[in-house]
């Protein structure tokens, strides 16, 4: 039977393969929509054909449908050699057409009628196969089934990037029925052309898609580039906004600097969060998506504090002594004298047994120095950490499919840092305390600014691409 695919609608292809093997799965990633249907480990999640439209400038160019998972193909496939009777072996669509007429089409094997319905009014198919399962005579005999439909199929092998899988045997079985034309698509993990490399080989077998596809393919690396650009935005935003922001405190007694330490602290942390959310949403996830292992993210917020000397560790960044001897209340602020600088964690940490310890040994020396007031602003150590995490997350999120359950591991964060880009962007916004847009500061954009931020964005790709 061949297809009557034409280019004025859109083309149709059935996902379709044994009960849990990420049938769903390929459909959120292809889709990049996190809540389509329903993912577990339960065998049989999808009871019923689910569609969802993938379209280009409005134009709907491909309905992917979403089918039950084939449950006994052994029997159906002894059933169809039993009963085919008055129709030729070799004509596979009649002998499924026969047996989607039969009782047994509503009865033991309801959920595969399902299936080959949909496949039967299908351009193509996506047979979707979990390589850490063994080929199984299950899986040939549900195979052999499928193939009766007489539609292309282009075997798709999920959950390539497991520790163990049996790829090799499963290219090797699709070789011996002719099918030659597989593709390895992590749905969790997919290889960063994979979404093209599964198009592509939907055209060699129905040739007659080639300019929708080539336009989805084209469409959806430009999707991919904006959206790596505009979280990298966010990013150089946030550094230049922490960096950037100076709170004078017109006052050299340590509860004042106290109180202004935590404020400045909580707008930090707060517009660390919006950029967190934000980047969440570029790339379509919900804010417990990116749940993390080791360095967490929950309701869109990151659970590890960024002045706690511990957040640092994780990522490799040697703690100033100030963080290390302050408490969350002057961890990572630096306070400015003029001619040197203490952190804030000397000067106002926490100590048992005495809180202002600090205070009371360095406060009079910078009262005079100061002439009654000082500056407060973030230390470089906790920049570093802050723009480590977000990079590392929009990098994760970049090459994570849609398809994932699992929380994004703490391994999946330290990924190379373009320093040098870092160290630039810090040093320009350190010059310039009026580029942070932190709440109470008095922010003022320049054009200096956009091309310190544009900066920092061309070298981040550059030197994140070439390593």
């Amino acid at each position: 039977m061949m297809s009557n695919y034409q280019q004025e609608r859109p083309l149709q292809i059935a996902v379709v393969g044994h009960t849990n093997t990420g049938k769903t799965s390929l459909l959120r990633t292809l889709l990049q929509d996190v809540g389509f249907g329903h993912i577990s480990d339960r065998p049989a999640t999808t009871r019923d054909v689910r569609a969802a439209t993938i379209s280009s400038q409005g134009k709907p160019l491909i309905t992917l449908f979403d089918t039950p998972g084939l449950e006994d193909g052994i029997g159906l496939f002894a059933w169809l050699e039993e009963h085919s009777r008055g129709v030729s072996k070799h004509d596979g669509p009649n002998r499924i057409k026969q047996f989607l007429d039969s009782p047994q089409a509503s009865e033991e094997f309801e959920q595969e009628a399902k299936v080959l319905r949909q496949l039967l009014v299908s351009d193509a198919a996506f047979y979707v196969v979990d390589v850490r399962d063994p080929v199984l005579n299950k899986y040939l005999d549900e195979l052999a089934v499928l193939r009766l439909c007489g539609r292309p199929i282009v075997p798709v092998l999920n959950f390539t990037a497991a520790a163990a899988h049996n790829t090799e045997a499963w290219q090797t079985a699709f070789a011996q029925v002719n099918l030659h034309g597989w593709v390895a698509f992590d749905t969790v993990s997919p290889p960063e052309h994979g979404e093209a490399q599964l198009y592509d080989h939907l055209v060699a077998v129905l040739p007659q898609a080639r300019v929708a596809l080539k336009v989805l393919t084209q469409e959806r690396q430009q999707e991919r580039e904006q959206r790596q650009f505009a979280a990298l935005r966010w990013l150089a935003e946030l550094i230049i906004d922490v960096a950037a922001a100076q709170k004078q405190v017109n006052s050299a007694h340590a509860a004042d600097v106290e109180r202004a330490t935590i404020e400045l602290q909580r707008r930090v942390v707060r517009h660390e969060q919006s950029c967190l959310r934000h980047v969440l949403q570029i790339y379509g996830f919900r804010h417990d998506d990116a749940r993390l292992a080791e360095v967490p993210v929950r309701a869109g917020q990151w659970e590890d504090d960024l002045f706690h000397p511990d957040s640092l560790k994780e990522f490799g960044i040697e703690a100033s002594k100030g963080i290390v001897a302050g408490g969350t209340a002057g961890a990572g602020i630096d306070i400015m004298t003029g001619g040197f600088s203490l952190g804030a964690g000397t000067l106002i940490g926490a100590a048992a047994g005495g809180i202002w310890q600090g205070w009371q040994r360095y406060g009079q020396p910078i009262q005079n120095k100061l002439q009654g007031f000082v500056v407060i602003r973030i230390e470089t150590p906790v920049l570093e950490l802050l723009a480590k995490r977000q990079l590392g997350l929009i990098k994760a999120l970049q090459r994570r499919g849609h398809a994932a359950v699992e929380p994004i591991s703490n391994t999946e964060l330290t990924d190379q840092f373009p320093d040098q880009a870092f160290q630039i962007l810090v040093k320009q916004a350190r010059k310039h305390s009026r580029w942070s847009a932190l709440p109470g500061m008095q922010f003022q954009d320049s054009l200096e600014r956009q091309r310190a931020i544009d900066h920092f964005i061309q070298s981040t790709l550059q030197e994140t691409t070439s390593g």
